[in-house]
């Protein structure tokens, strides 16, 4: 759902609110994403909530929701003092925007700050509902929460109530769905948050897991939240404009592809805890397993984009956007390696190995930082996506060394089980359809092109690879994983 709000809306938002507030926009919410984080506390509550439920610890379970809401309290004074430092220097940060373009800036910020001081104390909920297993109950909330917004921005847009209108409907249904959360959390696990609760010997284990998982986040922020601000500096509104729409794709990209990651994390606990000869064994075979299924969903997306995906682009946004094909494929290409090996970070957040991925991240955004501020003045936006590309490329490489040496996956097995399969099929089905397209497509309105190209492209897709790679049980997956998407995004 919200991949296809969005794909729907962003033109639409962009026209009724025009590029410099789009711009504003995303320059205000990257700015709230690269504060608003938890110290990688809620990884710590989640992991060890799994750890306590698999052995059955209902009591160890509690104390870690009481020390989490303690704990989030804390940092939500904290970031309320840093919006209020903020606010007060917006003028002295982004030196090229306008007056008026400041004073949007800042009521949007109010707007944002404001719902993200209400909202933090609660963000460890998402976690302790996955840790329980209630996927069904916790992708519902998410799915309501996704119609109403798309329905409210819909009602604002149309009575012309402008970009702030987005930042309000977002705020309103986000804290309606901190509370129906809430409920959930009340009505349908045993876990019970007493604030009062304590315990020196799971403080510490926390806050030693999470100080490396805080290193992972603040390095992530250093990637997408902070370019915006980059380009800000360097480049302008436009530049803003088009790295927003961009990396809303690369999301979108992510989200398809990533769609059953969040389900293993118990899965792979119970696994390690079952792995009494510590071959990991078991571990590379789930990591193939699924690393297939996901790589499949990613080399139809991709493939199809880079054949496409210029039409498309044309379609929704018009051609003067047409840059965003090229950046969309630079910020979306690192993915290859990345989204089909993500069991193995989960076994790594499992295994409690985050020190050695939090290097790896911090290698990644120190690298991204220096390239994005080079590349930025030259490029502009492509610059600013060529530095993540290339630092993602750099954490890819990482991870695989943690993978094979700490965490003694297989590898070698891995790529030849995951990735060997699909290279021939997939040149092949690029080759057809290129030829197909030559022999088929002639007429020059560009949505007769774009609707042909894609149901060339989707049925050699699917012909090829339902009879050349995938097996019984992978298909019965894809379907599944399918019908997942359809019901919660």
């Amino acid at each position: 759902m919200s991949v296809i709000s969005g794909i729907v809306f962003v033109p639409w938002i962009i026209h009724n609110v025009g590029d410099s507030e789009y711009a504003i926009y995303t320059l205000t919410m990257s700015i709230i994403g690269i504060v608003v984080f938890d110290f990688g506390f809620g990884n710590a509550v989640t992991r060890y909530i799994v750890k306590y439920v698999s052995e059955n610890d209902q009591a160890s379970a509690n104390k870690v929701g009481g020390i989490a809401f303690r704990v989030y309290l804390i940092i939500d004074i904290l970031l309320t003092i840093l919006f209020i430092i903020l606010f007060y220097n917006v003028e002295n940060i982004y030196k090229e925007l306008t007056l008026s373009e400041i004073l949007k800036f800042k009521t949007i910020f109010i707007i944002a700050a404001s719902y993200s001081i209400i909202s933090f104390p609660f963000i460890f909920i998402n976690g302790v509902l996955s840790a329980y297993e209630k996927f069904i109950l916790l992708k519902s909330v998410i799915l309501l929460q996704r119609l109403l917004i798309i329905a409210l921005t819909f009602v604002a847009l149309y009575m012309d109530y402008g970009v702030i209108s987005l930042v309000l409907v977002n705020s309103l249904v986000g804290i309606l769905a901190v509370i129906a959360k809430l409920l959930i959390l009340k009505k349908k696990t045993p876990l019970k948050i007493n604030i009062l609760s304590k315990s020196s010997t799971l403080g510490k284990k926390l806050l030693v897991f999470s100080s490396w998982f805080a290193v992972i986040l603040i390095s992530q922020r250093m990637i997408f939240n902070l370019t915006p601000s980059i380009l800000g500096v360097f480049s302008g509104t436009h530049e803003i404009t088009l790295f927003g729409i961009s990396s809303s794709i690369e999301g979108y990209f992510y989200m398809i592809a990533s769609v059953i990651n969040g389900l293993f994390l118990p899965k792979i606990m119970r696994i390690i805890k079952n792995d009494t000869n510590n071959d990991k064994k078991e571990l590379t075979r789930v990591m193939i397993k699924v690393g297939r299924i996901q790589l499949i969903i990613f080399m139809f997306l991709f493939t199809g984009f880079l054949l496409v995906g210029q039409e498309f682009i044309t379609l929704w946004l018009g051609t003067s956007y047409h840059r965003v094909y090229l950046i969309i494929i630079i910020l979306v290409i690192p993915s290859f390696l990345y989204l089909p090996q993500f069991i193995g970070n989960t076994a790594i957040l499992a295994l409690n190995k985050v020190k050695f991925q939090g290097i790896v991240f911090l290698i990644m955004a120190i690298v991204n930082i220096i390239l994005a501020s080079i590349f930025s003045i030259r490029w502009g936006a492509t610059g600013a996506a060529l530095a993540i590309c290339i630092s993602y490329i750099i954490r890819s490489i990482g991870l695989n060394i943690i993978f094979s040496k700490i965490i003694n996956i297989d590898l070698r097995k891995f790529f030849v089980g995951a990735y060997l399969p699909m290279i021939l099929p997939t040149f092949v089905v690029v080759g057809i359809s290129l030829v197909l397209f030559k022999l088929i497509v002639l007429n020059n309105q560009i949505i007769y092109v774009f609707l042909t190209k894609g149901i060339i492209y989707t049925l050699i897709f699917t012909f090829i690879f339902f009879l050349f790679v995938l097996n019984k049980s992978e298909k019965k997956i894809i379907s599944t994983v399918f019908y997942k998407f359809k019901s919660s995004s």
